[in-house]
């Protein structure tokens, strides 16, 4: 039934044609952390950081959960299942690994399902959960995932959408329950890398294609590697740097503008460093910095420009009253 599924939606998309198809592609990027990561921090860098740390946890620690399913399981994507199946060529890029459950699908439930969880007014649920349905269905549409990967995945972000609610509502009881919270995550996220480094996997795809052990366990250590870049850029904000709402319209653009641009010059940094290390490590390393650098490393820059800019005018003012 999936592929009969999924063989009606690959005549449908050459039906339609390549424009159609293109706007499909522009949905499906919404449930990438590239497109999602960069909105998110700029909620975060403005103040709204309940909302920003609940969808990056929720992003982390949700590829966390599929990634343990996906190594567990070890289903194929369609295409090797049945060669009838010929993916977007666009799309087919980013679909590596395994297929069950749907990466982007749990990262759209996330982002969208949290801003609609954190604000219910009917003008901000009803197009989410438009939009989080599109982000699974894309996945479909584009011949990536079977309707199994994109519903499992969705049940699945559900649950920690819920979850990640009561936990940050339980952790803002205070005490040392932020504390708590972030080791319970790490040991969770250790496990899985020792998990996908030693199980045994297939010797070969569903079309007898041989598996690469080191790749189908190098997305793991991706996400581990931003689940434990945002936990300790959370922990270090909320214990150390505690920046708060921009004084001004001028901060706010400040912060986002520069931020933006420092993320990105990071990130091509950290790309030239890990340059030809080993999969395994250049993977952790790269996701690790870019949580770190949105929720630490750029929150204590700004804060300190923020803080001179302020002495300095009230020094200002000081002298022109003399």
């Amino acid at each position: 039934m999936d592929i009969g599924y999924l063989l009606f939606l690959q005549n449908l998309r050459l039906a339609l044609g390549g424009f159609f198809t293109e706007l499909i592609r522009i949905v499906t990027e919404w449930g990438e952390a590239a497109t999602l990561l960069p909105i998110i921090a700029c909620v975060y860098w403005l103040g709204h950081k309940r909302i920003a740390s609940r969808v990056m946890y929720g992003f982390t620690m949700g590829s966390v959960v599929n990634s343990w399913i996906k190594l567990t399981a070890c289903v194929s994507r369609p295409w090797l299942k049945d060669p009838r199946i010929v993916p977007d060529e666009v799309a087919i890029k980013g679909a590596t690994g395994y297929s069950f459950p749907s990466g982007h699908t749990a990262k759209g439930f996330q982002f969208f399902g949290t801003l609609a969880d954190e604000n219910r007014r009917k003008g901000v649920v009803i197009p989410c959960c438009i939009m989080a349905l599109l982000v699974g269905f894309s996945r479909n549409f584009l011949g990536v995932h079977t309707p199994q990967d994109v519903i499992v995945s969705a049940m699945i972000s559900l649950g920690l959408i819920f979850l990640t609610g009561r936990l940050f509502s339980y952790i803002e009881g205070g005490g040392k329950r932020d504390l708590l919270f972030v080791g319970i995550s790490l040991v969770f996220g250790a496990a899985l890398l020792l998990y996908a480094s030693v199980k045994s996997y297939p010797a070969a795809f569903a079309d007898g294609s041989p598996t690469d052990v080191t790749a189908m366990a190098a997305d793991s250590f991706k996400q581990v590697g931003a689940l434990v870049g945002f936990l300790i850029g959370w922990i270090i904000e909320r214990k150390f740097i505690k920046f708060d709402l921009p004084a001004s319209k001028a901060r706010a653009v400040f912060r986002v503008i520069y931020g933006l641009i420092f993320i990105k010059l990071a990130d091509m940094l950290m790309e030239t460093i890990f340059h030809g290390a080993h999969a395994w490590t250049r993977g952790f390393a790269l996701e690790f910095a870019k949580f770190f650098m949105v929720t630490a490393v750029y929150p204590a820059l700004f804060l300190l420009v923020e803080r001179w800019l302020a002495k300095r005018a009230s020094k200002e003012v000081l002298t022109e009253g003399e």
